[in-house]
């Protein structure tokens, strides 16, 4: 589905200045609630909602963007040098994110009409680069690349398309639209086409190389599209989970886990429970629960929510190393309660850093059923952390197994051994 050209707006980078960091804040959505005799003192706030951004959300600002009315919102992301916008939809909620590119590493982002023209414009502090990216509010959307995300297989064939429209919404003909990979293992790739009668035109490339390409289009008008991304996967022997058949034997993600039964691997399913709602807005991601019942308010529904306290730690006062373990090393985890499964045989370990800044992760497990391949990926391990939240974690075999330590040859890897969240 094409988005609706008045429901959007279109900013670009115009230029870059030097600047120092600016501080940024974290990003959070919460609505707030007064009780009438106590609205003077005391605010209150129901249960929050998650909205995705890109990697690392550092700084959030809020503004009417696109002259509807209703506030938007922006995200500087700092792991994919890009803004996200996410436009308001009303009573608080807002509709998906749109990326722009940065400069490197945007820490804060502030709202400003920069050239006078009524519109609403962008300034985006950079500590990567030590720049200020200015993207200016050019109007409605003009210019919307497709498809947003793929994934292939290198080798093959990707095509995005680029569809022009003028300011009621209607598709421009013969216009010329140029296309450019920003970032990722084909950076610099470029190519031009021209808008048909439906105000399309195509950029098509093979890659051999894996990876994940940034690719943007432009108009002789100056109009910059949203970034659209590219993931490239090396054909294997081993299937990955990915939604891609890697070892050619015509099946997809085989032997991956799926809880809904309804063909896509829960890894590359974007509703793993199939009950209509999107996982990073599902209060019970892996749980059929439509009606996101939440008696508590916890963030977490109903239909999951167990009645065995939860295992709570906080942080750990001792170093803790990133390194590849077999068991808590002395001193180290030992003030870290774990959650046990498999009847004590396997256990979690989890940790947050005493400044806030990162999850540390310990997989315990004494009991293997074979050694893994070069390669090979042993999961998904499953970490729900309320409010719809939640990842998985694949242990990648890296090397020949050594045989070193005490657990079996499943978990004693080479070098290279890794980890893929």
């Amino acid at each position: 589905m094409k988005p609706n050209p008045s429901h959007g707006f279109f900013i670009r980078k115009s230029r870059s200045v030097r600047a120092s960091m600016i501080t940024a804040i974290p990003v959070a959505v919460l609505l707030g609630l007064f009780r009438p005799d106590t609205a003077a003192s005391v605010p209150l706030f129901g249960p929050k909602t998650d909205y995705g951004t890109g990697g690392f959300p550092g700084s959030v600002a809020i503004g009417d963007l696109n002259a509807d009315g209703r506030p938007d919102l922006v995200v500087a992301n700092a792991a994919d040098s890009s803004v996200s916008v996410l436009l308001g939809s009303g009573g608080g909620s807002f509709g998906p994110k749109t990326d722009y590119r940065t400069g490197n590493s945007p820490y804060s982002v502030a709202i400003g009409d920069l050239n006078a023209d009524g519109r609403p414009d962008l300034a985006v502090a950079n500590s990567g680069s030590s720049s200020v990216s200015v993207l200016l509010n050019i109007g409605a959307f003009s210019l919307v690349l497709e498809p947003p995300f793929a994934r292939n297989l290198t080798g093959t064939s990707h095509t995005v398309t680029a569809t022009r429209r003028d300011a009621n919404g209607n598709p421009e003909s013969g216009i010329q639209v140029s296309f450019r990979i920003e970032g990722g293992p084909n950076h610099g790739r470029s190519g031009t086409g021209t808008t048909d009668s439906h105000g399309e035109a195509t950029f098509s490339y093979t890659s051999t190389l894996a990876g994940v390409d940034s690719i943007a289009a432009t108009d002789p008008a100056g109009h910059i599209s949203n970034l659209a991304e590219k993931e490239w996967f090396a054909p294997s022997s081993i299937e990955t989970c990915n939604g891609l058949d890697d070892n050619g034997d015509g099946r997809v993600d085989e032997g991956f886990q799926d809880l809904d039964h309804d063909g896509i691997a829960d890894c590359v399913d974007n509703d793993d429970d199939n009950d209509g709602i999107p996982d990073g807005r599902d209060n019970c991601p892996f749980t059929f629960n439509p009606d996101q019942t939440d008696t508590n308010g916890n963030g977490i529904g109903d239909a999951c929510e167990s009645s065995v306290p939860p295992v709570v730690n906080p942080p750990s006062s001792h170093e803790i190393a990133v390194d590849g373990q077999f068991g808590p090393p002395n001193g180290e985890w030992s003030d870290v309660t774990p959650a046990a499964f498999l009847n004590g045989n396997s256990k979690v370990y989890a940790s947050v850093d005493p400044g806030g800044d990162a999850i540390y992760l310990m997989y315990d497990c004494v009991r293997s059923t074979r050694p893994l391949g070069v390669g090979e990926r042993a999961g998904p391990i499953s970490f729900q952390i309320g409010g719809g939240s939640s990842f998985d974690v694949f242990l990648i075999q890296g090397g020949p197994n050594t045989n070193f330590g005490p657990n079996p040859a499943t978990n004693s890897g080479g070098a290279g051994n890794r980890d893929e969240c």
